[in-house]
């Protein structure tokens, strides 16, 4: 778990953790989520999970288990930056003495697991392979080992060799992130939940469409199209069940249960348009207006 100096000191550059989602492969967060942490925009942060805190609580077990079994000597160090793009730092698990590597400690359980390749080999979730990467840079270290503890009862070993085309391609993608953060250039939304952030306001302005532009509409309609066809499909499956059932609440087939369809209690909710037209100062009291939003219609 990092410390109160080291959270802060992540404010001021690009962390290990931080550098897949800067480029924008992360299954959790998008840049433009990161380029507002960074600016000070306040987000919403996730709170830590049994299973972050125990992979924290863990780490120095696993990496002492790990120098024992394999003989090496690892070294706890404070917060490294590079020597001359100061904004890339990172909080290393461990260093290896005498050797040029470092050393990072995971948990992974269930399907997860899969993620994970053969042993001794670099099959590592990208997602990782990034984040070595970085530290590559901020370290100069180029052999990076995973010590991974799978299922609670299986420790694993990987090795990462950092490939130089590799390094400067994932060193020059930071510096054009962190050159958005400090010229307040927030980077290329990536959901329309990003799109939404960054232009929640209309105004009454016509843009005519560029070729990708349009390239995006027509694959749009055909998306859109191909749900329609497949909603049409689950509709008629499940009417084909649900008719089949009748007043059953349960259908199997040689002792397996395929699917229930059962009575649920009745839902009870407030007539908001009696009570406006009855009693108006009362509802008008418990009204709550939401935020404005934005609409798209694709004609």
């Amino acid at each position: 778990m990092l410390t109160r100096k080291q959270l802060d000191e992540r404010k001021s550059g690009l962390g290990g953790s931080d550098a897949p989602v800067a480029l924008g492969l992360s299954k959790w967060r998008t840049p433009l989520d990161l380029y507002m942490e960074k600016i000070g925009v306040p987000v919403a942060v996730n709170q830590e999970t049994e299973r972050m805190r125990w992979g924290s609580v863990l780490e120095p077990v696993i990496a002492d288990e790990w120098a024992s079994r394999t003989g090496k000597r690892i070294l706890a160090v404070d917060t490294q930056r590079h020597p001359t793009l100061p904004f890339l730092l990172g909080n290393v698990d461990r260093l290896i003495e005498g050797e040029d590597a470092g050393l990072e400690v995971k948990t992974t359980s269930g399907s997860a697991v899969s993620e994970w390749g053969e042993e001794w080999t670099d099959q590592v979730p990208l997602y990782y392979l990034v984040q070595v990467y970085h530290y590559a840079a901020v370290t100069g270290r180029r052999t990076w080992y995973f010590a991974v503890l799978c299922n609670g009862s299986e420790l694993r070993t990987y090795v990462v060799q950092t490939r130089d085309d590799l390094l400067a391609e994932i060193v020059e993608r930071e510096r054009v992130f962190w050159e958005c953060v400090q010229t307040r250039r927030p980077p290329r939304p990536q959901s329309p939940e990003d799109a939404a952030r960054l232009f929640p306001v209309s105004r009454s302005i016509t843009v005519e469409a560029s070729t990708e532009v349009l390239a995006a509409v027509v694959h749009l309609r055909e998306c859109r199209e191909a749900i329609t066809d497949i909603a049409a499909d689950i509709a008629g499956a499940e009417t084909t069940i649900k008719a089949y059932m009748g007043e059953a609440d349960t259908l199997t087939f040689a002792g397996s249960t395929l699917a229930t369809w059962r009575s649920a209690k009745p839902t009870q909710r407030i007539d908001l348009d009696a009570l406006r037209l009855r009693a108006p100062k009362t509802a008008a009291r418990y009204t709550i207006t939401g935020e404005a939003s934005r609409r798209f219609l694709l004609k």
